[in-house]
């Protein structure tokens, strides 16, 4: 994302000058503390993690997973991560190519702060993979400390009611673990992003009906508030006398940046495979009316399209973040 062929290298294209004060919009929303450790879960090409690096200050670490190939993307996974430690922000980050699960039961190094997944659901494979990294997650959650309360005045002894003098405590300042997450929210402040709705439904559906995972952008497409009920759900089996349960703190649905292009792509993508992907649904044996239900997608996309006057007129749809505590 952040690799671009430009004339004058002190000038970003508006698309990428969108695209960053986005991912610093979630940032702010996470509220990262200066010198904190992230684990940032599907970090892709690195837009999100240069917010965090930024966020964190120099104190700070991110640990930043992806298990796309290095191959894999425009620009490819390695040269953007490369590029991006090169720059001044490089010393705070470690990219890692490696899927989450598997990375978690191994990492036995100091706790992190902050858990993020920023616009990585949607690529995942099934929606049994979200629930699947939750209970991955649940030994490096840690609630807050408590503080020690300072002694209360002493009281006559006919008013005291058993019990030594001491320290009590109260819940602390301390956060303990954040998860944050922010996805696109299937909402849409602006009749411009409707199409973006329309297709990022549409892409799911096609999804589904294959016989095997694709390697497309949007694959499994959750809701907020379906997110909220797998993250907050029941601690898992794995761990059945764990008393931490992850609970929704805050979160926000606000309209994306107007020169962010993903909702462009998606679109003039989705257009464009028409014919390829209805094809496809016929070869792999899919029913004539689970055709038809697609072709019935596909129409009101084109619609859209057309009432916000043609592709090149596309928004993204809004963006929900979440931030989750124990």
């Amino acid at each position: 994302m952040f690799l671009q062929q430009r004339p004058d290298p002190t000038q970003s294209s508006p698309g990428l000058t969108a695209q960053m004060a986005h991912r610093l919009q979630l940032v702010s929303f996470f509220g990262i503390i200066p010198g904190s450790r992230i684990l940032e879960l599907g970090c892709g090409q690195g837009d999100t993690t240069i917010a965090l690096a930024h966020a964190v200050g120099p104190t700070g670490h991110i640990d930043a997973i992806d298990p796309g190939s290095p191959d894999y993307g425009t620009p490819p996974l390695k040269d953007a991560q490369a590029h991006i430690l090169s720059s001044p922000l490089g010393p705070r980050i470690k990219f890692h190519t490696a899927f989450p699960v598997p990375y978690l039961a191994s990492y036995t190094g100091p706790p992190y702060d902050y858990i993020v997944l920023a616009h990585s659901i949607w690529y995942f494979s099934a929606p049994s993979v979200l629930p699947e990294m939750i209970s991955a997650l649940e030994p490096h959650l840690h609630p807050a400390k408590p503080k020690p309360k300072p002694n209360p005045e002493p009281k006559p002894e006919a008013d005291r009611e058993g019990g030594g003098e001491g320290e009590e405590e109260e819940e602390g300042d301390g956060n303990g673990t954040r998860l944050c997450i922010a996805e696109w929210s299937l909402t849409s402040s602006s009749p411009n992003s409707i199409p973006h709705v329309w297709t990022a439904l549409l892409r799911s559906l096609l999804e589904a009906k294959r016989p095997t995972p694709s390697s497309a952008n949007i694959r499994t497409v959750l809701s907020p508030s379906q997110i909220v009920k797998i993250v907050t759900s029941s601690p898992s089996s794995s761990i059945p006398s764990s008393p931490l349960k992850l609970h929704l703190i805050k979160e926000v649905t606000q309209r994306t940046e107007t020169k962010m292009e993903d909702g462009y792509w998606e679109v003039s993508y989705t257009l464009r495979k028409r014919e390829a992907d209805v094809k496809r649904l016929l070869e792999n044996g899919v029913s004539e009316r689970e055709v038809v239900q697609v072709e019935a997608y596909y129409g009101a996309l084109e619609r859209s399209v057309e009432g916000v006057g043609g592709v090149e007129k596309v928004e993204c749809m809004d963006w929900w973040g979440g931030v989750f505590g124990v």
